[in-house]
Formats: structure tokens, sequence, C-alpha cells
């Protein structure tokens, strides 16, 4: 395609009129950019010039959009099974059976015990301000609830040993009434007012509204540092986020009703339908109509199903045809798997996690996909780990003001800790176990890199493997210190004559 020449239009003449230097540099800037075959305007590219142009990440969504979106994402993880399918393999990754381990790391080793100790019994206690669920369950519904809607938000309560309250993304937008709110002389943007990049008040509807036009007098504005945004931006200058399925809604409802239509034309291939064709001057499709109001009782509806395995009276002259038995066609199936693979990778999921099927692929092959989804896990993992340090930070803060932990013992970096995340099950945990013993054995690596790999901590291992051979010496149970590993038939029989030498 020849790339067109770039011409002064009405702008650059008026701008090169008054300011030379910046006409100059405005042709050189469009010169620049018509360089680009895909910033063309053609019936080859799409015109986006409509899209609101240049911004921040806060002017493009708006608390209308957000509201749709939202809405719309909530609608396909309550009725579409594929949708919710995948957010389900992701939190399962993501948290496995128990959640996140807590490792404080303070100078004090006993304080670092009863720390761990203390925060395992508050999340599975005290977490929930509601009192119904254990903190690990809160934490998966409150990452499904970022995943599906954008974002979810948690308050730190201080009351008694401290809880969480966590509200939906709709309670959190502007008020109605104003075009531009503040609070306390800041600018308010979707609910959230900032200073200098930071968020310093939040804007929150007394109850989940029924839309985002809520009267001013039906909310308030509370302080952000006691309240963790749950979200992921996927702008800098975005100060709220959109439902994980964003870009792919139109695909999901796609195959969903392709899944529908052939479902539908299967059935009424298989109903075997009868028709009869009849000279009746009453009319029998007419009093069929009317049998079937009857029936249905409504005056207005028409004919527009059969019975299976029906007989039908049609007037001569009346024609019908008959769906096709040929259904699915033999296309069907690979567009629909190419439809699921492209659903899957914005969540990080190949193709055999969306659909739990591995039948199509080698072992080799289904390692390398469970490897590329497990990068994008821990990604998510690293993620949310962050979120769970400010309100371990709350906590901590909370537990220290109550006067639980001598602050002067744990050090300047009191906060200092990591998380032990789940791991994944290995597909071949021989071999996997055998390359590992050789790596600790020529220092390629250690046992604690690998069973953090597993989402097992080696401290818990070695204390666990103390206590048992405490238990075992106590009972008088003989030890073997050492586990031979199997040996094959020919190394065996080589093995004896080097020990009969």
């Amino acid at each position: 395609m020849p790339r067109q020449e770039v011409k002064l239009n009405l702008i650059d003449r008026v701008v090169s009129y008054w300011n030379p230097s910046k006409g100059l540099q405005r042709l050189q800037d469009r010169a620049m950019l018509s360089s680009f075959d895909a910033a063309q305007k053609s019936r080859l590219n799409r015109d986006r010039s409509g899209k609101k142009p240049g911004g921040s990440g806060d002017d493009h969504i708006d608390r209308w959009s957000l509201w749709e979106l939202r809405e719309t994402a909530r609608d396909l993880d309550r009725n579409n099974g594929l949708a919710m399918a995948i957010v389900d393999r992701v939190i399962e990754n993501v948290f496995g059976p128990y959640g996140f381990e807590l490792r404080p790391k303070t100078p004090d080793d006993d304080i670092n015990k009863r720390i761990q100790e203390d925060f395992r019994n508050w999340m599975h206690f005290d977490f929930d301000a509601r009192r119904e669920f254990s903190g690990w369950e809160v934490m998966r519904n409150v990452y499904r609830s970022e995943l599906r809607d954008g974002d979810f938000f948690m308050q730190y309560l201080y009351q008694g040993n401290g809880s969480c309250m966590g509200f939906e993304g709709e309670r959190v937008t502007n008020p109605r009434g104003a075009k531009e709110v503040q609070i306390r002389g800041l600018k308010t943007v979707n609910g959230i007012a900032k200073q200098n990049g930071i968020k310093k008040y939040l804007w929150v509807a007394d109850e989940n509204p029924k839309s985002p036009n809520v009267p001013v007098d039906q909310g308030k504005a509370i302080r952000a540092d006691n309240v963790v945004q749950f979200y992921n931006p996927r702008r800098y200058t975005q100060g709220r986020g959109l439902p994980i399925c964003t870009p792919l809604i139109r695909e999901i409802d796609d195959i969903d009703d392709l899944l529908l239509f052939e479902r539908l034309a299967a059935k009424k291939a298989a109903s075997n339908n009868m028709v009869v064709y009849t000279e009746n001057p009453v009319g029998a499709s007419e009093w069929m109509t009317k049998q079937f109001q009857e029936r249905n009782g409504d005056d207005d509806i028409a004919l527009e199903e059969w019975d299976p395995l029906g007989v039908n009276h049609l007037r001569i002259g009346e024609k019908i045809d008959s769906i096709p038995s040929n259904h699915p066609g033999t296309t069907f199936e690979p567009f629909i798997v190419l439809l699921n693979r492209y659903v899957g990778i914005p969540m990080g999921l190949p193709l055999e996690l969306v659909l739990l099927d591995f039948s199509k692929v080698n072992f080799a092959s289904s390692r390398q996909l469970l490897n590329q989804a497990q990068r994008r896990f821990e990604i998510n993992q690293d993620q949310i780990a962050f979120k769970l340090y400010l309100i371990y930070r709350l906590w901590l803060d909370h537990r220290i003001d109550q006067g639980h932990y001598d602050k002067y013992k744990m050090g300047a970096f009191h906060y200092a800790h990591n998380w032990a995340f789940p791991g994944w099950p290995s597909p071949n945990p021989l071999q996997d176990a055998q390359a590992c013993a050789l790596a600790i054995q020529y220092a390629f690596g250690s046992r604690t890199d690998y069973n953090r790999r597993r989402g097992i901590s080696q401290d818990r291992i070695e204390q666990e493997l103390e206590n048992e051979t405490k238990q075992l010496v106590e009972r008088s149970i003989p030890i073997s210190d050492k586990i031979n590993p199997m040996r094959s038939s020919s190394s065996n029989g080589q093995t004896q004559k080097q020990e009969a030498a």
C-alpha cells in the first residue's frame, strides 16, 4: 500500500503561523506517525478515532462502564460454566488447599514462632468480621471478586483481636449530584481521592447500590490507610481494576451461543417428527396452534415448537424444511477448541487446563504446558502476597499496640517476613526426586530451594523429622538413616560381583 504524503491541514497552518517551530515539530510528528502502517486509517485497519484519545488510565474508565462490565462478568460467572471454571482453576492453583504460610523474619526466633502461630490462629478464627468463614476461605472469595469484578476492598477493624470487613467494588463510586466530587479538597475519581498519586480517601455507599447513581446522603468518605484494595491495573495511572474477562466477553458469548444452537439442531434432528399433508378445510395448523395455546395458557403465543416423535398435520401447499441431522459439522469441534484456547490465554491457562483434558498431548508437552501456567500462577501469588503484607502490617501494628510483642526485641525491621506459597504436585515425582538428589550432590541446588518449589517449608520438614526420630527412639523402634535407591538387575549383579571380590 503506497504511503500517504503528509500535507498541511488547517490546524498545521494556524500553528505554523503563530509558532513556526511548533508547526514544524507538529509536521515532523505527523510524518513519523505516517511511517507506521498500523497507524494509517484505511479499510485494512480498524478505525479507532472515536475512542478517547490520550489521558491517564482513569480517563478511559467511568462508573457507568465499570458498572456494566462488572454486571456482565457476574452474569457470566453465574450462568456460564466456562467463565466460572477458568476462574476456579486460577484460584485453585494460586491458593491451594490451605492458603499461604507466614514466616516472620525478625531477629528474635521466639517472637517469630509466636507471631506465626498467632497469625495462623487469627486467620482461621478472627479474620472474618462476620465470623462465618475462615480467613483463607474469605481470601479465595476476595480473589474471585478481584478477577471477576475488577477489584475488591478489605477494611481492617481494630475492635478486639482485629478483623477484616470486605466490600465490593460497586460500593466505591462518585456520589450523584456533582460533576466533580471532592473530599477535603482532593479530586475524587471513581470513588477514590488521591494526593500525589496516593490514595487518601474512599467514598463508600452505605449499602450495595442498584445503580451507579448513589445520592450523597447514602454514603460516606472513609480513610484509605486501613483499607486494602485488591486489584490488578493494566496501567500505572489506573485507579480501578477491570474484570479479567473484559476483552473476552464476546468470545465467551459466542462459544455459549454456538453450543446452544448445535444442541437445538441436534435435538430437532433427533425428534423424528412426521409431517402429514391434509385437505382439511378447517385448517389443521390452526387447530394445532389452538391446542398448543390452551396447553400453555397463553392466547397470544404461536406454534413455534413440536413435540418429539410427534405427528404434525399441514394443509396441502404448505411446506416445511427439516433440519439436517449431520450436526455438528466436522469443523465445529476444532473451531470451539480454538475459541476455548483463545479464552484461556489472558488467564495464563493452556487449553488443557481450561477443558481439564490432557488426552491429546504427550507427557512432555503436558509438563511444559503446566510449567508455563505455573509461571503465571507464581506471579499471581506474588501480587496477592503484597496485598496480604498490607493486611499483616495492620494486624501486627495492632498486636504491638496491645502489648503482645516486645517491639524492641523485634528490631528495626519488625515487618520483615516472607510467604510460603502452595506448590504443585509433580507429574513425575520419582524423576524429580532423583534430579533433586543429583542437584544437591553436585551442589547445583539445595533442599530448601527444592522444597520451596513444592510449597513446603524446609524448616517444617526438619522439625517434623526431628519429632519423628524422637518418638521412634522413645518407643525403641529401630531407625534406618539410609535408604538405598532402587537398582536395576544388571547393576545389582555388578554390585554383587564387586562385593564378592
